[in-house]
Protein backbone atom coordinates (compact mmCIF):
# COMPACT_ATOMS: atom_id res chain seq x y z
CA UNK A 1 0.00 0.00 0.00
CA UNK A 2 1.49 3.46 -0.98
CA UNK A 3 2.20 5.37 1.58
CA UNK A 4 -0.66 9.05 2.41
CA UNK A 5 1.60 12.32 1.93
CA UNK A 6 1.12 15.07 4.35
CA UNK A 7 -1.57 16.55 2.90
CA UNK A 8 -3.52 13.12 2.98
CA UNK A 9 -3.36 12.52 -0.32
CA UNK A 10 -2.39 9.01 -1.66
CA UNK A 11 0.89 8.86 -4.13
CA UNK A 12 1.77 12.58 -3.07
CA UNK A 13 -1.12 12.93 -5.53
CA UNK A 14 -2.36 17.02 -5.05
CA UNK A 15 -6.30 17.85 -4.77
CA UNK A 16 -8.20 18.56 -8.44
CA UNK A 17 -10.77 20.38 -6.60
CA UNK A 18 -10.55 24.24 -5.41
CA UNK A 19 -12.64 25.76 -2.30
CA UNK A 20 -14.85 28.10 -3.09
CA UNK A 21 -13.71 31.52 -1.72
CA UNK A 22 -14.10 34.25 -3.96
CA UNK A 23 -17.78 36.34 -3.58
CA UNK A 24 -18.86 39.45 -5.01
CA UNK A 25 -18.60 42.16 -2.80
CA UNK A 26 -21.85 44.60 -2.40
CA UNK A 27 -21.33 47.64 -4.34
CA UNK A 28 -19.07 45.93 -7.13
CA UNK A 29 -20.66 46.32 -10.25
CA UNK A 30 -18.88 44.04 -13.63
CA UNK A 31 -19.78 41.14 -15.86
CA UNK A 32 -20.75 37.89 -14.76
CA UNK A 33 -19.62 35.47 -17.51
CA UNK A 34 -20.91 31.74 -17.79
CA UNK A 35 -18.64 29.18 -20.10
CA UNK A 36 -17.87 25.63 -20.67
CA UNK A 37 -16.96 23.42 -17.67
CA UNK A 38 -13.51 23.56 -16.55
CA UNK A 39 -12.96 26.42 -18.70
CA UNK A 40 -13.19 29.14 -15.65
CA UNK A 41 -9.64 29.94 -15.74
CA UNK A 42 -9.80 30.57 -19.58
CA UNK A 43 -12.82 32.27 -19.78
CA UNK A 44 -11.53 35.25 -17.45
CA UNK A 45 -8.07 35.21 -19.03
CA UNK A 46 -10.17 36.27 -22.75
CA UNK A 47 -12.63 38.31 -21.19
CA UNK A 48 -9.62 40.42 -19.68
CA UNK A 49 -8.05 40.63 -23.12
CA UNK A 50 -11.56 41.34 -24.68
CA UNK A 51 -12.28 43.95 -22.31
CA UNK A 52 -9.21 45.57 -21.97
CA UNK A 53 -8.54 45.64 -25.59
CA UNK A 54 -12.02 47.56 -26.32
CA UNK A 55 -12.87 49.71 -23.53
CA UNK A 56 -10.84 52.87 -24.31
CA UNK A 57 -13.29 53.01 -27.98
CA UNK A 58 -16.44 52.57 -25.57
CA UNK A 59 -15.14 54.79 -22.84
CA UNK A 60 -12.94 58.09 -22.35
CA UNK A 61 -10.70 56.64 -19.79
CA UNK A 62 -9.28 60.20 -18.51
CA UNK A 63 -12.50 60.44 -16.65
CA UNK A 64 -12.10 57.42 -14.47
CA UNK A 65 -12.71 59.95 -11.19
CA UNK A 66 -12.70 56.53 -9.15
CA UNK A 67 -8.56 56.55 -9.44
CA UNK A 68 -8.35 60.44 -9.05
CA UNK A 69 -10.50 60.40 -5.59
CA UNK A 70 -8.84 57.42 -3.99
CA UNK A 71 -5.71 59.12 -4.39
CA UNK A 72 -7.02 62.37 -2.94
CA UNK A 73 -7.96 60.81 -0.20
CA UNK A 74 -4.87 58.48 0.34
CA UNK A 75 -2.47 61.81 0.18
CA UNK A 76 -4.74 63.75 2.45
CA UNK A 77 -3.75 60.99 4.98
CA UNK A 78 -0.49 60.63 4.44
CA UNK A 79 2.19 63.03 5.93
CA UNK A 80 4.41 64.97 3.66
CA UNK A 81 7.37 62.41 4.18
CA UNK A 82 4.83 59.42 3.41
CA UNK A 83 3.32 61.34 0.27
CA UNK A 84 6.96 61.62 -1.30
CA UNK A 85 7.93 58.06 -1.06
CA UNK A 86 4.78 57.01 -1.92
CA UNK A 87 5.00 58.86 -5.09
CA UNK A 88 8.29 57.82 -5.85
CA UNK A 89 7.01 54.31 -5.48
CA UNK A 90 4.37 55.17 -7.85
CA UNK A 91 7.20 56.11 -10.55
CA UNK A 92 9.05 53.19 -10.22
CA UNK A 93 5.85 51.05 -10.24
CA UNK A 94 5.59 49.09 -14.07
CA UNK A 95 2.67 50.50 -15.84
CA UNK A 96 1.31 47.13 -16.48
CA UNK A 97 0.58 46.90 -12.56
CA UNK A 98 -1.37 50.62 -12.51
CA UNK A 99 -4.52 51.13 -14.32
CA UNK A 100 -5.17 48.65 -17.09
CA UNK A 101 -5.43 45.61 -13.85
CA UNK A 102 -7.50 48.16 -11.80
CA UNK A 103 -10.15 48.81 -14.25
CA UNK A 104 -10.44 45.37 -14.86
CA UNK A 105 -10.01 42.49 -12.54
CA UNK A 106 -11.36 38.47 -12.71
CA UNK A 107 -12.56 37.83 -9.19
CA UNK A 108 -12.28 33.65 -8.77
CA UNK A 109 -16.00 32.93 -7.61
CA UNK A 110 -14.25 28.92 -6.89
CA UNK A 111 -17.49 28.19 -8.98
CA UNK A 112 -18.05 26.04 -12.07
CA UNK A 113 -18.88 27.58 -15.17
CA UNK A 114 -19.27 30.81 -13.60
CA UNK A 115 -16.75 33.85 -13.97
CA UNK A 116 -16.76 37.24 -12.56
CA UNK A 117 -15.29 40.32 -14.28
CA UNK A 118 -14.90 43.19 -11.81
CA UNK A 119 -14.50 46.52 -13.25
CA UNK A 120 -14.47 50.34 -12.02
CA UNK A 121 -15.78 53.29 -13.75
CA UNK A 122 -16.22 54.91 -16.32
CA UNK A 123 -16.64 51.26 -17.62
CA UNK A 124 -20.65 50.96 -17.40
CA UNK A 125 -21.43 47.25 -17.37
CA UNK A 126 -24.11 47.17 -19.66
CA UNK A 127 -22.88 48.99 -21.92
CA UNK A 128 -20.03 46.82 -22.41
CA UNK A 129 -21.58 44.19 -22.81
CA UNK A 130 -24.04 45.40 -25.79
CA UNK A 131 -21.27 46.97 -27.40
CA UNK A 132 -19.28 43.71 -27.53
CA UNK A 133 -22.00 42.00 -28.58
CA UNK A 134 -22.87 44.25 -31.60
CA UNK A 135 -19.94 44.63 -32.40
CA UNK A 136 -19.37 40.64 -32.69
CA UNK A 137 -22.48 40.00 -34.83
CA UNK A 138 -21.69 43.06 -37.10
CA UNK A 139 -17.92 41.75 -37.79
CA UNK A 140 -19.22 38.07 -37.85
CA UNK A 141 -15.71 36.93 -35.87
CA UNK A 142 -15.20 35.15 -33.08
CA UNK A 143 -13.72 36.34 -30.09
CA UNK A 144 -13.41 34.18 -27.71
CA UNK A 145 -13.10 30.63 -26.84
CA UNK A 146 -14.64 29.24 -24.09
CA UNK A 147 -17.71 32.08 -22.90
CA UNK A 148 -20.90 31.87 -23.53
CA UNK A 149 -23.52 34.63 -22.08
CA UNK A 150 -22.24 37.70 -20.41
CA UNK A 151 -24.88 39.02 -17.73
CA UNK A 152 -23.89 42.67 -17.06
CA UNK A 153 -24.23 44.16 -13.01
CA UNK A 154 -24.41 48.13 -13.01
CA UNK A 155 -24.86 47.96 -9.19
CA UNK A 156 -24.93 45.01 -6.63
CA UNK A 157 -26.28 44.83 -2.73
CA UNK A 158 -26.53 42.97 -0.20
CA UNK A 159 -29.42 40.61 -0.58
CA UNK A 160 -31.76 42.38 1.91
CA UNK A 161 -35.30 43.53 0.75
CA UNK A 162 -34.23 47.50 2.30
CA UNK A 163 -31.12 47.57 0.17
CA UNK A 164 -32.32 45.82 -3.28
CA UNK A 165 -34.99 48.39 -3.00
CA UNK A 166 -32.26 51.01 -2.86
CA UNK A 167 -30.40 49.98 -4.97
CA UNK A 168 -33.14 49.42 -7.82
CA UNK A 169 -34.44 52.93 -6.98
CA UNK A 170 -30.65 53.91 -8.32
CA UNK A 171 -30.89 52.50 -11.59
CA UNK A 172 -34.60 52.66 -12.52
CA UNK A 173 -34.99 56.21 -11.74
CA UNK A 174 -32.73 57.74 -14.06
CA UNK A 175 -34.74 55.51 -16.88
CA UNK A 176 -38.29 55.22 -15.77
CA UNK A 177 -38.51 58.35 -13.65
CA UNK A 178 -38.40 61.40 -16.04
CA UNK A 179 -40.09 64.48 -15.27
CA UNK A 180 -44.11 64.00 -15.91
CA UNK A 181 -45.03 64.92 -19.50
CA UNK A 182 -41.78 64.30 -20.58
CA UNK A 183 -41.06 60.00 -19.32
CA UNK A 184 -41.74 58.03 -22.22
CA UNK A 185 -43.98 55.14 -21.11
CA UNK A 186 -41.72 51.97 -21.25
CA UNK A 187 -43.01 48.17 -21.36
CA UNK A 188 -40.85 46.53 -19.28
CA UNK A 189 -39.72 42.85 -17.80
CA UNK A 190 -38.09 41.89 -14.85
CA UNK A 191 -35.74 38.74 -15.68
CA UNK A 192 -34.03 37.13 -12.24
CA UNK A 193 -31.69 34.62 -12.85
CA UNK A 194 -30.01 32.73 -8.92
CA UNK A 195 -26.63 30.81 -8.19
CA UNK A 196 -26.00 29.29 -5.19
CA UNK A 197 -28.85 32.11 -4.04
CA UNK A 198 -31.31 31.39 -1.55
CA UNK A 199 -31.88 34.84 0.17
CA UNK A 200 -34.63 36.41 -1.45
CA UNK A 201 -36.95 34.39 -3.92
CA UNK A 202 -37.87 35.04 -7.33
CA UNK A 203 -41.83 36.52 -7.01
CA UNK A 204 -39.97 38.76 -3.81
CA UNK A 205 -37.34 40.30 -6.00
CA UNK A 206 -39.74 41.01 -8.93
CA UNK A 207 -42.56 42.34 -6.65
CA UNK A 208 -39.90 45.10 -5.13
CA UNK A 209 -38.34 45.72 -8.74
CA UNK A 210 -41.71 45.96 -10.76
CA UNK A 211 -42.81 48.16 -7.52
CA UNK A 212 -40.36 50.68 -8.09
CA UNK A 213 -40.66 51.02 -11.65
CA UNK A 214 -44.47 51.64 -10.92
CA UNK A 215 -47.16 52.53 -13.39
CA UNK A 216 -48.09 56.25 -12.93
CA UNK A 217 -46.15 57.07 -16.20
CA UNK A 218 -47.76 55.32 -18.21
CA UNK A 219 -45.85 51.76 -17.97
CA UNK A 220 -46.57 48.36 -18.25
CA UNK A 221 -45.35 44.87 -17.97
CA UNK A 222 -44.63 43.25 -21.42
CA UNK A 223 -43.19 39.68 -20.70
CA UNK A 224 -43.07 38.40 -24.02
CA UNK A 225 -41.85 41.68 -26.43
CA UNK A 226 -40.73 44.75 -23.43
CA UNK A 227 -38.82 47.86 -24.41
CA UNK A 228 -36.45 47.96 -21.35
CA UNK A 229 -35.26 44.29 -19.73
CA UNK A 230 -33.99 44.35 -16.42
CA UNK A 231 -31.79 41.73 -15.24
CA UNK A 232 -31.62 40.40 -11.91
CA UNK A 233 -28.37 38.60 -10.70
CA UNK A 234 -28.51 36.28 -7.30
CA UNK A 235 -25.03 34.80 -6.46
CA UNK A 236 -23.99 33.53 -2.81
CA UNK A 237 -24.61 37.09 -0.63
CA UNK A 238 -24.95 39.36 -3.43
CA UNK A 239 -27.65 40.74 -5.86
CA UNK A 240 -27.00 42.44 -8.53
CA UNK A 241 -29.06 44.62 -11.52
CA UNK A 242 -28.53 46.09 -14.99
CA UNK A 243 -31.60 47.51 -17.11
CA UNK A 244 -30.59 46.56 -21.08
CA UNK A 245 -32.92 47.43 -24.08
CA UNK A 246 -35.14 44.41 -24.81
CA UNK A 247 -35.49 44.33 -28.14
CA UNK A 248 -31.37 44.59 -28.48
CA UNK A 249 -31.54 41.59 -26.04
CA UNK A 250 -33.48 39.26 -27.93
CA UNK A 251 -31.26 40.22 -31.49
CA UNK A 252 -27.88 39.82 -29.48
CA UNK A 253 -28.97 36.15 -28.83
CA UNK A 254 -29.45 37.19 -25.21
CA UNK A 255 -25.85 38.23 -24.90
CA UNK A 256 -24.47 34.75 -25.99
CA UNK A 257 -20.90 35.26 -27.44
CA UNK A 258 -21.40 31.65 -29.08
CA UNK A 259 -24.88 31.86 -30.40
CA UNK A 260 -24.21 35.64 -31.90
CA UNK A 261 -21.07 33.99 -33.39
CA UNK A 262 -23.60 31.26 -34.98
CA UNK A 263 -26.04 33.81 -35.95
CA UNK A 264 -23.72 35.96 -37.53
CA UNK A 265 -22.40 32.92 -39.97
CA UNK A 266 -25.98 32.35 -40.96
Amino acid sequence: MGKRGANGNSGGQKKKFKLATGIIEPGQYGVLATCQRGKELGCAKELRILFGDNIEKYFDMSENKEDVEDKEEASEELSVEDAIKKELSDISTPKTDNKSKEIVKSIDLGCDCLVFIKTRRPIIPSVLVQRLCRDSLDSKTKSTRFTLRLTPIDDSCTPTEEELQKMALSLIAPVFHGAEGEQKPYKFAVSVTKRNFNSLDQPTITRIVAKIVGNDRGHSVDLKNPDKLILVSGYKSNIGMAIVDGKEYEELCRFNLQQIFEKSQE
